[in-house]
């Protein structure tokens, strides 16, 4: 959006005809041209020429001494100075109209080519000032403690502690376990994670021995040993079979079986003819008869 957008969509006002308040001191100044900002920095804020401050024509909080400041001027609010008119919620007006006055009244002080450093001495004024809108100290300070220095008056300045109760006691319970970790400095170990690109060897399936489909056993391989006591156990099986420890002669065992079932089919053989004999007188004696 550039400047004439915004004036064309903006509501106007007078440049300097409002009261306003001093960043550098807090006091109240009665505007009624620039004339009027001027003389209130020439006659209570001279220190300004020598000293660190902060820009009077920034949201933010920017300090600088006063070369970088006429620089910062011209590259950067120098091109929106016609946003001096502009009647918004952001305060445009009087920021820029404070900042134009500051650079005539530093300029003014440099074309005449006057000392500094005599014109700040002039008037009785404090070396160092802060206020919620700005400040300003010696040019040997510290430009960040300044800026943080308004930042902390900008925090005093609220209308309270916007924290809960809650969040307070958890502020207070972070510091307490900050303090803790930082007294008792104990090493952490990391788990040592394997890499997800490793190469895995496979795992071998183990089946059960109920499976159906399990392999079986690989046959044991005998020995010398094995070999020798078996040849012990057939010899002393072949002389005493059935009945262990005892020696009995098994040819002479087996001539007796044979002989006695040589009798036994004998004795058979015998009783057999002897009966169908009796049957065929029998019969015939009864032929006889009939």
């Amino acid at each position: 959006m550039t400047t004439e957008e915004i004036l064309s969509n903006s509501v106007h006002r007078a440049p300097f005809w409002y009261l306003s308040i001093c960043v550098y001191c807090a006091q109240r100044v009665d505007v009624t041209s620039i004339t009027s900002w001027i003389q209130h920095f020439m006659s209570l804020h001279r220190r300004l020429f020598t000293s660190i401050f902060t820009c009077p024509a920034c949201i933010g909080i920017r300090v600088m001494n006063r070369a970088e400041f006429l620089t910062h001027w011209e590259t950067v609010h120098a091109r929106t100075l016609g946003l001096i008119v502009v009647c918004d919620e952001s305060n445009v007006s009087p920021r820029l109209a404070t900042g134009l006055a500051l650079t005539a009244a530093l300029k003014t002080v440099e074309s005449l080519q006057l000392d500094p450093t005599e014109i700040s001495l002039v008037v009785d004024e404090p070396v160092y000032n802060v206020t919620r809108h700005g400040g300003y100290a010696p040019a040997t300070s510290d430009p960040r403690a300044l800026a943080n220095e308004v930042r902390l008056a900008q925090g005093r300045d609220l209308p309270g502690d916007w924290r809960s109760e809650k969040e307070i006691r958890e502020e207070e319970a972070a510091r307490k376990r900050a303090a803790q970790g930082q007294a008792v400095q104990r090493p952490t170990k990391q788990r040592q994670k394997a890499p997800t690109n490793e190469w895995r060897e496979p795992t071998p399936v183990v089946r059960s021995a109920a499976s159906s489909r399990a392999a079986s056993p690989s046959p044991r391989s005998s020995s010398w040993a094995d070999v020798a006591s078996g040849q012990q156990r057939a010899a002393s099986e072949a002389a005493s079979p059935g009945v262990p420890g005892e020696d009995r002669d098994w040819d002479g065992n087996l001539e007796a079986l044979r002989s006695l079932i040589h009798n036994r089919r004998n004795s058979g053989s015998a009783s057999e003819r002897r009966t169908d004999d009796g049957d065929e007188v029998e019969m015939g004696e009864e032929t006889e008869e009939m």
